[in-house]
């Protein structure tokens, strides 16, 4: 047989559920017996020092009297009550009697009394609690019992008669040679038992309504803290929960992206990378934990890579690099995005890297940017980046202090071309003059279509003449082109070209543009297929006609 006991799910709850109860309840229980042992032990304080007072008192006025009334002749008869203040032949003076028990009641509610051998009360000064009387009458029990005893001192508790309530004397019996008639006198100093202990009542009442309001106080403040506790974990439970999920959602994401993603450390070193990153590097994610992420990239790419990281450890914590990165489907272009997790303290925590193949996206860039600067037709600069290109070979042409040379060519009749075989013929004239430029210029200069039959070249360090041969080639070679059409005939074209030239002193291309384009009129206005150097055509001395 095995002794039952609870689940160790269940002792837990109790233990979570019921100790703090049983911990308040026993820490009031402590509270409460110190506060009993407190009370008590003033109790008997009180007790003790009321006593010890009346004791005092009792002996200090039998010691007293012992000295005024030795020696009396003792004619005091019972029931005799002399006039006050009158001094009897006898030496009995009631006055200083009365003096002494007088002097020896401490407080208002302190009595004190003069009592005969028979047990009639002699004298008897009343305190706040004795009601006046003519009579003093006779002592009670409590004198009686002081009798029995055989001692000169005794303390007594008990009711007196006439006084009422419970009383606390000490007796004090005057010596044989103090008697009055021939009997022996005994002092009695009282108080009322209630006033001794009025202030301890007080207190304990006030005691135990502090001790009974922290009872409250604990029980409401234990149940409020129970009810935030078990909201806390209420909450707490929803928010492991949520976390949890949160988890599994995230893990679910990070194994199943097709972006790059890892988890670093502060270091930068790596602690969990998904599938997607290890298929990339071809390494197992225990392979690359403890890895730095630069060290995984390509020799020329880790600099950027390192550099990112370190930017990490400062606000906003947030850092980019890209590159390219060989695989097997070719070079792919991948762009990282890394998140630092920062402390409390402000410190790098944790790093979260993501990559994502940019691959596309790059060609689209590149595709839109060469449609942005290329005309689609002869795949030639469009004017526009002709022009920024001009721009560039003007300032190193000053740099290196060098001559340029700017072709403006036109195509001769080509509308009369467009009309007779149409446009699809005539983008083919276009898109052979771009042919031609290509293979008849170096890879230095710069060709471009600036109109809609008008072209442009810029030579870089080339003088007039150098600029000339240039030309005539040009010429020469498209001349020599037969361009078909879709009746199956074929066209020639020619073309009239107009050169400037400046040297690096007054290069500008708004000066090579001005000479070049007057050239050109110059060589239209001639016949055509003609070509034109712009310091021949401005200076009629120096006209020449240099038709190939």
């Amino acid at each position: 047989m095995h002794g039952t006991s609870l689940p160790r799910r269940h002792a837990f709850q109790w233990t979570n559920r019921y100790a703090p109860w049983a911990m308040l309840s026993l820490a009031l229980v402590l509270l409460a017996l110190l506060l009993a042992h407190y009370q008590y032990s003033t109790y008997r304080a009180l007790k003790r020092q009321n006593a010890e007072h009346l004791t005092t008192m009792a002996r200090i006025a039998g010691r007293t009297l012992e000295l005024q009334l030795t020696g009396l002749p003792g004619r005091m008869q019972a029931g005799q009550a002399p006039a006050a203040d009158e001094a009897r032949p006898d030496g009995f003076n009631e006055s200083e009697v009365r003096g002494v028990l007088e002097s020896v009641r401490y407080a208002p509610d302190v009595w004190s009394a003069l009592i005969r051998e028979d047990g009639r009360i002699l004298l008897m000064q009343a305190g706040s609690s004795v009601p006046a009387a003519a009579d003093p009458g006779t002592a009670g029990e409590f004198f009686r019992r002081h009798q029995r005893g055989g001692q000169r001192h005794s303390f007594a508790e008990g009711k007196v008669p006439r006084i009422g309530g419970m009383q606390t004397m000490s007796l004090f019996t005057l010596g044989a040679g103090a008697g009055v008639a021939g009997q022996a006198l005994t002092v009695v100093v009282g108080r009322d038992a209630g006033g001794v202990l009025a202030t301890w009542y007080r207190t304990a009442w006030l005691h135990g309504s502090i001790f009974l309001l922290i009872c409250l106080g604990a029980v409401f403040g234990l149940r409020a803290y129970r009810r935030r506790q078990a909201e806390y974990a209420a909450t707490a439970a929803q928010a492991q929960a949520d976390l949890r999920r949160n988890a599994q959602d995230y893990g679910l994401i990070v194994e199943h992206t097709t972006d790059m993603v890892a988890r670093l450390d502060a270091q930068g070193r790596i602690v969990h990378a998904n599938p997607a990153l290890c298929e990339l590097l071809g390494k197992s994610c225990d392979a690359l934990a403890g890895s730095t992420l630069a060290g995984c990239l390509p020799e020329d790419e880790k600099t950027d890579a390192a550099a990112a990281i370190a930017a990490l450890r400062h606000p906003p914590h947030t850092a980019g690099f890209r590159h390219s990165h060989p695989t097997a489907k070719g070079i792919r272009q991948l762009y990282w995005s890394c998140q630092g997790l920062a402390g409390q303290d402000g410190q790098l925590q944790e790093i979260i890297a993501i990559g994502r193949d940019v691959t596309d996206h790059a060609n689209q860039l590149n595709k839109l940017e060469l449609l942005a600067r290329q005309d689609f037709l002869t795949r030639l600069p469009n004017r526009r980046h002709f022009f920024e290109q001009c721009k560039i070979e003007v300032e190193r042409a000053r740099r290196f202090k060098s001559h340029t040379s700017l072709l403006l060519i036109d195509l001769d009749h080509f509308k009369s071309i467009n009309d007779a075989h149409g446009y699809k013929v005539g983008d083919r004239v276009l898109a052979a003059l771009g042919e031609t430029l290509r293979a008849s210029l170096r890879k230095i200069d710069v060709a471009g279509r600036v109109g809609g039959d008008e072209f442009a070249a810029v030579l870089a360090a080339t003088n007039a003449d150098g600029a000339l041969r240039v030309a005539q080639r040009l010429a020469a070679a498209f001349r020599a082109q037969e361009i078909a059409t879709d009746g199956g005939a074929a066209v020639r074209v020619t073309m009239s070209i107009g050169i400037a030239t400046a040297d690096y002193q007054d290069c500008s291309l708004e000066t090579l543009l001005k000479e070049a384009d007057h050239a050109l009129q110059q060589a239209k206005r001639t016949g055509r297929d003609k070509i034109c150097v712009a310091d021949a055509a401005r200076s009629p001395r120096r006209q020449a006609d240099r038709a190939t």
